[in-house]
């Protein structure tokens, strides 16, 4: 039932590997254990300058746009930016230098129009902040994003008498609260896979994708801001 998995390993180790039928079949049966991303939402791959104002406008009038970073050694080299319909993957390594980045991050973090969210979102930013592409941008990042880890623990402490936010923090992931909130967890195999191989593999792509995308239907769930 981990067939992505062994294949994100054996390639982790120039390994050979064949998946046969059976295991394709687990991992089919495994699947509809988590929540899944559809096959409609489209998965637009950024690494070049030319591309982040395209892809960027894609993103210009939604309600909200879930952020996710995956690292690599504490480095940050995959940004995924979801809307309901498309998820933006940018390549951090690619665009690390880039000011057309911190052109395209800073428009969006300045539309008013947009909710960003987030999930821990204190090392994703952390992490963003290094990069020299988002220096222009530094000064809008922190704090543009609705940390849906502190949101949801103050939603649950205001229900639960004699509760605090922060034991109500304690051990929230984005799987458990996924699970609370829309049925099912993340399937989270291939959490330490490594985000700085390229080309990514399309398991590791919607993967990806779905820990930004997921935010959408969190937030909606939850109802807003809590009181």
């Amino acid at each position: 039932g981990h067939a992505d998995l062994a294949e994100d390993l054996a390639e982790g180790w120039w390994l050979p590997v064949e998946v046969d039928s059976e295991a394709r079949a687990g991992q089919a049966a495994r699947a509809g254990e988590f929540v899944q991303l559809p096959e409609s939402v489209e998965l637009l791959t950024v690494a070049r300058e030319e591309q982040l104002a395209p892809a960027f406008e894609r993103l210009r009038g939604k309600p909200a746009v879930g952020l996710d970073v995956e690292m690599r050694q504490g480095r940050a080299v995959l940004a995924q930016l979801g809307t309901e319909d498309c998820v933006l993957l940018l390549d951090l390594d690619a665009l690390a230098d880039s000011e057309a980045l911190g052109e395209a991050m800073g428009g969006l973090l300045a539309d008013g129009e947009t909710m960003k969210l987030g999930f821990g979102v204190e090392q994703d930013v952390t992490c963003l902040l290094r990069l020299p592409g988002l220096a222009s941008c530094r000064h809008r990042l922190r704090g543009a994003l609705l940390d849906l880890q502190l949101f949801a623990a103050e939603k649950r402490a205001a229900r639960r008498r004699g509760s605090s936010v922060k034991q109500e923090m304690h051990g929230l992931s984005l799987s458990k609260l996924t699970a609370e909130v829309l049925g099912k967890p993340l399937d989270k195999s291939l959490r330490m896979s490594d985000w700085a191989r390229r080309p990514l593999r399309e398991a590791q792509r919607r993967y990806a994708a779905l820990d930004a995308w997921v935010l959408l239907g969190i937030y909606e769930r939850l109802g807003g801001p809590a009181d």
